[in-house]
């Protein structure tokens, strides 16, 4: 294959790949190729193209949405009209009548906004919501009403309470004051509207991630970082599942834990788990996992792992968690029994006396 830029940056490979791991070491160099390919993409077709990461610059300052805005006001470049062709199969096929879109990270606010306009456009009866973690962290304080031209609400925190809320708001069975965690246009303003008197849904009613209709084979597997644990989160497909929603800790200073992601912390019994993980492989043929917790348990880990050893579910995940002292040599080996193969956590400072400060529980020599 021609080599471009990238492989001028190619690292030593035996490091990191041995003698035997051809086949890593192989998808490295594919990967490298395919960024190549992207790059050229970047220069030649969108100036914001990225193949996880769309248009993410225009993004990461939630302050200000001048530049998002002037961008998508712009003509469809070839991306966009790729992206609303599939938009539009999809809506031939599914003709709904409410469409919800997850924007994790910055990254993914283009595409959301881009779909919402085409919607609104050419399908004003269909009502457009979006949620997820990039809302939920720099959306909570909006007031820029401009961003209602592509969309009707935005949601905060866990969706199912919010979704279901405006649902039912939609269908006439709720009155528009008791929506739950909700940014709407109202009389030319943006309203923030929280008058739900219905409690959160519980983590144990929450039901099981549904992958129903994602074409998980057309999703490549790549390697782009040598480093065994940061490509984790580009290396294979991990279906993602909660152990307890919440953190446990919510101590840290430096937290916001007012936030009823982290404030509001609730388990589930490692049976229900062990349930959704069965139902998930079921459906996925996917027997990886990440437990997307702010901070995994490590009590909840230990019982979760015994059942998991228990039914002999054989699984590879691993999971976000708080270096803590909970976690003894012995609760390690049987987390890898049951099939951990990592944990990422935060190492924010390596001083006792700042550590203290921000009330992280744990010491640098633990």
């Amino acid at each position: 294959l021609p080599e471009a830029s990238r492989f001028d940056q190619v690292e030593d490979t035996d490091w990191a790949f041995g003698s035997l791991g051809i086949q890593d070491k192989a998808r490295y160099l594919a990967t490298l190729y395919l960024e190549d390919v992207g790059d050229l993409i970047l220069e030649t077709v969108s100036p914001h193209f990225g193949f996880s990461r769309y248009a993410e610059s225009l993004s990461l300052t939630a302050t200000k949405f001048d530049k998002l805005h002037k961008e998508l006001q712009q003509p469809d470049s070839l991306l966009d009209t790729i992206l609303l062709e599939k938009l539009e199969n999809h809506l031939q096929a599914a003709r709904p009548s409410f469409v919800g879109f997850t924007v994790p990270f910055p990254g993914n606010l283009y595409g959301a906004l881009k779909c919402g306009q085409y919607i609104k456009k050419n399908y004003p009866c269909i009502k457009v919501m979006m949620g997820g973690g990039y809302p939920n962290t720099e959306l909570r304080s909006l007031t820029d009403t401009r961003v209602f031209e592509y969309l009707d609400f935005i949601t905060l925190d866990d969706g199912e309470g919010p979704v279901l809320r405006l649902l039912e708001y939609l269908q006439g069975k709720r009155q528009f004051p008791f929506l739950q965690r909700t940014f709407v246009m109202n009389n030319g303003v943006v309203d923030f509207v929280n008058g739900c008197l219905d409690a959160n849904i519980p983590h144990t009613e929450v039901g099981t991630p549904d992958y129903e209709g994602l074409p998980l084979h057309k999703y490549l597997s790549v390697i782009d970082v040598l480093n065994p644990m940061h490509r984790l989160w580009s290396d294979g497909r991990w279906n993602k599942l909660t152990i307890a929603h919440g953190c446990y800790w919510k101590r840290c200073s430096f937290c916001d834990i007012t936030l009823d992601y982290i404030r509001r912390y609730e388990t589930a019994p490692a049976q229900l788990l062990c349930d959704r993980i069965e139902k998930i492989i079921a459906q996925t043929g996917q027997t990886g996992f990440h437990f997307v917790d702010e901070a995994a348990p490590p009590l909840a880990l230990r019982d979760l792992a015994i059942e998991i050893l228990k039914r002999g579910i054989s699984i590879t995940w691993w999971a976000n968690i708080r270096f803590e002292k909970t976690f003894s040599a012995d609760l390690c080996r049987l987390l890898a029994a049951a099939g951990c193969i990592a944990v990422s956590g935060g190492v924010e400072v390596a001083s006792d006396r700042l550590l203290a400060l921000m009330e992280k529980g744990v010491t640098i020599e633990q």
